[in-house]
């Protein structure tokens, strides 16, 4: 009676490995498989979740076109400093926003676009926590060296801190 117990426990173990092995070998071409879904871009995007919390791709290097700089203001800045002006879309004054730069307060939209003189790698930001509409802002214009931001970005903050991005230059 053991020995037949033994027997059947015997003929479990060796089905269960069989079974096992077979898992194994599976999971080993689906790992294969998924690497090598993973150099496609697109599909990489959707397969993983640190892909998605990236951010979008800044294409480098940035080109600005010519004509893009400032009308009579002297733009043969050096780098790594540029001009940059910003410009509030819905009103002709915010005075309550304040624009940051590295993460403290420069300047102020008493009119309505603002010119600031900034270095590579400065941090700008919007902070229009003390205002009570939302406000819209556009990067109206920037020196022939300035890659990002570029003409034309639309920025909006509602009783927010907005982020403008960190100052590349050429």
């Amino acid at each position: 009676m053991i020995e037949k117990m033994l027997e059947e426990m015997v003929f479990v173990f060796h089905k269960a490995e069989k079974y096992l092995m077979r898992l194994v070998v599976l999971c080993f071409v689906a790992v294969i498989v998924a690497q090598g879904l993973m150099t496609d871009d697109t599909t990489r995007f959707y397969m993983s979740w640190s892909e998605r919390m990236e951010g979008q791709n800044l294409p480098a290097p940035v080109v600005a076109e010519k004509g893009d700089s400032l009308p009579g203001i002297n733009v043969d800045i050096k780098s790594p400093q540029a001009l940059l002006t910003i410009k509030l879309s819905n009103y002709p004054s915010a005075s309550q926003a304040k624009i940051m730069i590295n993460g403290q307060s420069r300047y102020s939209f008493s009119k309505q676009q603002v010119t600031l003189r900034v270095d590579a790698g400065d941090t700008v930001e919007i902070d229009t926590r003390d205002c009570r509409v939302p406000l819209e802002f556009r990067i109206d214009s920037g020196s022939d060296n300035l890659a990002y931001p570029s003409r034309g970005q639309i920025f909006s903050g509602n009783q927010s801190i907005v982020m403008i991005g960190k100052i590349i230059v050429k």
